[in-house]
Order: C-alpha cells, then structure tokens, then sequence
C-alpha cells in the first residue's frame, strides 16, 4: 500500500535527479546574481552597516524625509487578498514614523488588463459562416 506523500516524494526525487546536471549552472546564476546585488548596493552598506531600517536611516538623518513606494495590485480578488494585505499592514506600521513618507502605488497586473478590455466575443453562427470579429492592434505610440 503506497501513501500520497511517498509517491510525491518518490517524484520530486526522480524529477531532482533528472536535473541534476544544471546544478552548477544554477549555482553559478546564484553567484552571479548576489555579486550583482552586494556590488549594487555597496554605497547603502557603507553608510548604514547595522542594515539601515527606515527607522536608522531616519533617525540618522533627521531633516531628511525617506519615501517607501509600496505596490498595490490591481487585478483578480485574490490578487488584493494576498498581496494588498499585507502592504497595508507594513504602510499602518511605518505610517507614524518620523522622517518615513509611505506612497502607494497601484500596479495594474495583465490580468487585470483581460478583465476590463475584453475580447469581443463572436456572434451566434459567426464561425460557422467565417466571419469572426477583427483583432484589434494595439494602438500606435509613435505619433
């Protein structure tokens, strides 16, 4: 008798195994990617080494304002249940700290985009007799 959990197990471990050719590449995108970060971000290191929190960095730099852009997706229910959440949790906490201006923006996801432009559907008999709706093209920026 085979359990659930033993056969995802058993699964995983072969799909793993098949793969395990591209651990070194993966390993070295790794590398690559933190050295692409720390490198980037070596100034901000330097000058706030115990992690430079918004409350350090305002605290530090008394008449300067830090602005933290907090991204609200627009889109599917669950997208706000998720996502929304949890940002307006983090804006309520910093929203009383001196020195910390919270902005939040709206970030309109593709989903979002299908849910108010759809696509036309077509009429009774349309495919039938060949005659579907034209596709609209998307419209021309560089006037």
């Amino acid at each position: 008798m085979a359990y659930a959990t033993q056969e995802i197990l058993l699964i995983l471990s072969l799909g793993g195994l098949a793969y395990l050719y591209l651990t070194p590449y993966l390993g070295a995108a790794v590398v690559v990617l933190l050295a692409v970060f720390v490198l980037s971000y070596r100034q901000v290191v330097f000058a706030y080494p115990s992690g430079g929190g918004s409350y350090d960095v305002a605290n530090r730099n008394p008449r300067k304002v830090i602005t933290i852009y907090i991204p609200e997706y627009v889109g599917h229910w669950w997208e706000n249940l998720l996502h929304n959440q949890s940002a307006l949790r983090l804006e309520g906490r910093l929203l009383y700290t001196p020195g910390v201006m919270v902005t939040s923006i709206p970030w309109l996801l593709d989903s979002a985009q299908r849910i108010r432009d759809p696509a036309p559907l077509p009429a009774p008999g349309d495919i039938r007799r060949g005659a579907l709706p034209a596709k609209s093209s998307p419209p021309d920026i560089r006037k």
